[in-house]
């Protein structure tokens, strides 16, 4: 190429500059100018570390022979395809010269009709990286899925992830039903003013939040109570804020019942004392009654009526006895011995327990055969047999009945 320059009348010829500056050869990245068929002709000093080869070496390759042969028959290369004075980035996968392979971030363009210039950036590391934070994710999302207590992540206050838990606790039957929907819907009216300033505290601080408790509200209408604690964190690669709430109102309908368990088994104490304590005057007032009625029945001046109502003490006083017993047998611990039971007396047993809820409400009638004994706990099947009575009872209506007493 000869360029004319005016100097004295003279044309001089100046050689056209380098294809790479030598500036080029500190970049960080390589630098590959190729022809319109794809051959090298010129390249930095970082594209030789990058594929493992001398300058030589590469200006006799084609851009085709660096390319992993699989990465080259998934997409083939195009050049005429890059438009004149635009850029076209891709990735690769490119093989060095021991034939190890790297990813590389390839941005090219046209230089002139017949060159072509690529700027090639090895990404393997970002590439691991972004893999394993993937994998980290997905790891942390199974993690979630399986956690026993209700996890929803929201940004922007909408709910971007729930977990089965979570669906489960707030009524929904699946986790995606609570996607998109605004995470205050989902919390009681009367906490949503609380809940509101821990989510702006945590965005302006990104500080987690400690535990506080919380009520959510289900489709239905009904609530349940939790301990909540929430923390900010990226989630889908963008900001987030995830909230872990544990249902507390079985634990707490478990620690009443358990309270009562121990008031139950306070008040069988109490029963068994206070049953012993009535056992032995009731014994000698019930003694000297029957002499009364002996000494009655001797003289024949005495009348009927006072006689009779002799008998009648004395059957209430044998009721008391029965009253006295039953509780005892009832307030002792339960023993584990398996002994030959009586249904029949197991049954009058329970029935003389529970009587007095039955006795508004219904007419009990015995008809008790002859069964054979069982082998069972005698103190449990009393148990199995009062919930019996207890739940027939509940189940019919309260009104004014005569009972029969077993």
């Amino acid at each position: 190429t000869v360029r004319a320059t005016a100097r004295r009348g003279d044309v001089v010829s100046e050689p056209d500059p380098p294809l790479i500056p030598p500036w080029m050869d500190e970049l960080s990245d390589g630098i590959f100018v190729a022809d319109d068929a794809g051959r090298y002709i010129e390249v930095n000093h970082r594209a030789c570390e990058l594929l493992g080869r001398t300058r030589e070496e590469l200006l006799r390759l084609n851009v085709a022979d660096v390319i992993a042969r699989d990465d080259l028959a998934d997409r083939p290369l195009a050049l005429a395809a890059i438009s004149v004075g635009k850029s076209k980035l891709s990735e690769r996968k490119l093989v060095r010269g021991d034939g190890t392979r790297f990813v590389a971030e390839i941005s090219a363009t046209r230089l002139s009709a017949t060159r072509f210039l690529s700027i090639v950036r090895d990404i393997t590391a970002r590439k691991q990286a972004a893999e394993v934070a993937r994998r980290a994710e997905e790891n942390f999302r199974a993690l979630l899925d399986v956690l026993p207590d209700a996890v929803v992540v929201h940004r922007g206050g909408k709910v971007v992830y729930a977990n089965a838990t979570a669906a489960r606790n707030m009524g929904r039957e699946r986790p995606e039903d609570l996607i998109g929907i605004p995470v205050l819907d989902a919390v009681h009216p009367d906490d949503r003013a609380i809940v509101r300033e821990r989510v702006a505290t945590m965005m302006r601080t990104g500080e987690p939040a400690g535990l506080q408790r919380e009520r959510f509200m289900r489709p239905d209408g009904t609530h349940f109570d939790a301990e909540v604690v929430a923390l900010p964190l990226r989630f889908d690669g963008q900001a987030a804020l995830l909230a872990v709430a544990r249902d507390v109102s079985e634990r707490e309908r478990l620690q009443v019942q358990l309270a009562q368990s121990e008031r139950l088994a306070s008040v069988g104490l109490l029963a068994a004392g206070v049953a012993h304590e009535i056992n032995n005057p009731l014994a000698y007032a019930l003694l000297n009654l029957e002499r009364v009625l002996e000494d009655l029945g001797a003289s024949p001046a005495t009348p009927e009526v006072v006689r009779g109502r002799v008998r009648d003490a004395i059957d209430g006083a044998r009721r008391v006895q029965r009253i006295v017993r039953d509780l005892r047998t009832f307030a002792r611990g339960v023993s584990d011995e398996v002994s030959l039971v009586d249904i029949g007396a197991v049954t009058r047993d329970a029935l003389h327990l529970v009587i007095n809820e039955l006795r508004f409400r219904a007419r009990v009638v015995t008809d008790l055969g002859v069964v054979p004994p069982v082998r069972a706990n005698a103190d449990r099947l009393v148990q199995v047999f009062v919930n019996l009575f207890l739940n027939a009872a509940h189940a019919i209506p309260e009104g004014r009945a005569d009972a029969h007493e077993v």
